[in-house]
């Protein structure tokens, strides 16, 4: 747990856990929760977590991002609102309609306070903070210990005496559905069999990702990833493939989506304009593209830093148009990021996305590998 506030006027706690995830408990029991967000490591620095707006507003920070979220309690989505610096504490003051925040320093001794009013924050908690709502994601998350466990014996020799199979409930639920309801429906025969064919590629689609993901545990453990690190990796794919699958079906709350960006911000909870689509190329001439979140591009301080500097003689003066100008200016992938920033992408990006859509000759795991980069 990393910090937890009572409300002062009842005896609810507002909790931010070191996941991100916030929630709000009357002793034993969740009345709410979401999840946020780039909050995968915290700092200290004061409390990170606020009541607003008569208890009806959580405003929390996790000292790592430059910014402020903003999640009106019980909401299925939250704000955020962008900073140019890290935000290292909040303060409320005492009319519960204005916070204090405590910015990090860029060089020594220029910290500072800002405060930001929040009372006029309403319904979905747009309007004066500018910032679009975050959509709801889809992903699906499982216990991938069995599966890397299997790969790591037989990288040692070990005879396996299991084997590991894909259980995904709510995918073959899904996909039976759909198989009964056109064998009960009053359709053409034609019509029918042609559905009956997608269901079939729906299928094989399924039972193949196992072997996938068998694949990839193997290219990770090679590339001396982390035992969390791989299991990020296999969410992250299982929950593009499976939304995929389900897409093509049409099944409701899984629209087939033609446009790679829309899809990507489907499956992670980005709304399009936020995805920057990105080219990456080896040091041995491969090259793919993934769709990037821009929230996690304002976060790497040397492509900031290079888009202030390049950027400069075009006018690029917010953080945003910095990103740009560096990623648009600027393709030395080892200057641009650093190896905590190469890792969080390559494990929460881009190998999600491409272990779906390339073939296996084509798919790089360790970011090492990667020399240039740019806005494709």
């Amino acid at each position: 747990m990393n910090a937890l506030q009572n409300s002062g006027v009842d005896d609810r706690l507002a909790i931010l856990w070191d996941d991100g995830q916030i929630e709000i408990r009357r002793g034993a029991e969740i009345e709410a929760s979401i999840t946020t967000r780039g909050a995968d490591a915290f700092h200290g620095g004061g409390p990170k977590i606020a009541w607003c707006l008569d208890q009806t507003v959580i405003a929390c920070a996790n000292g790592v991002s430059a910014s402020v979220i903003m999640w009106r309690i019980g909401a299925l989505s939250y704000v955020r609102r962008r900073m140019d610096r890290r935000v290292l504490s909040l303060a409320l003051a005492p009319s519960g309609s204005r916070l204090a925040l405590g910015i990090d320093e860029a060089n020594r001794g220029d910290g500072r306070v800002e405060t930001l009013e929040v009372s006029a924050i309403a319904g979905t908690l747009s309007g004066q903070l500018g910032e679009e709502v975050m959509p709801e994601p889809h992903l699906f998350e499982a216990d991938w210990t069995a599966l890397i466990d299997s790969v790591t014996s037989a990288g040692e020799g070990t005879q396996v005496s299991f084997t590991v199979a894909l259980n995904i409930p709510y995918l073959n639920d899904k996909i039976d559905w759909c198989e009964q309801a056109v064998r009960k429906a009053g359709a053409d025969a034609r019509i029918k069999r042609e559905l009956t064919r997608n269901h079939e590629r729906a299928r094989k689609s399924a039972l193949k990702l196992v072997d996938e993901l068998r694949w990839a545990v193997e290219r990770m453990q090679e590339a001396h990833f982390y035992e969390r690190e791989i299991s990020t990796v296999c969410d992250g794919f299982a929950s593009v493939s499976i939304n995929a699958v389900l897409g093509r079906l049409a099944i409701e709350g899984h629209p087939r989506i033609e446009s790679l960006e829309e899809f990507i911000g489907h499956v992670f909870g980005y709304v399009k304009s936020n995805l920057v689509y990105l080219e990456f190329e080896s040091d041995d001439g491969r090259g793919f593209t993934a769709a990037v979140p821009m929230d996690f591009l304002l976060e790497v301080e040397q492509l900031l830093e290079l888009g202030g500097t390049l950027g400069e003689r075009h006018g690029a003066t917010t953080p945003r148009e910095k990103v740009y100008a560096a990623c648009q200016l600027f393709h030395d992938f080892d200057y641009a990021f650093g190896y905590y920033d190469k890792r969080r992408l390559w494990i929460g990006y881009v190998l999600p996305q491409v272990l779906e859509r390339y073939p296996h000759d084509n798919i790089i795991f360790s970011p090492s590998k990667i020399v240039r980069f740019g806005l494709a």
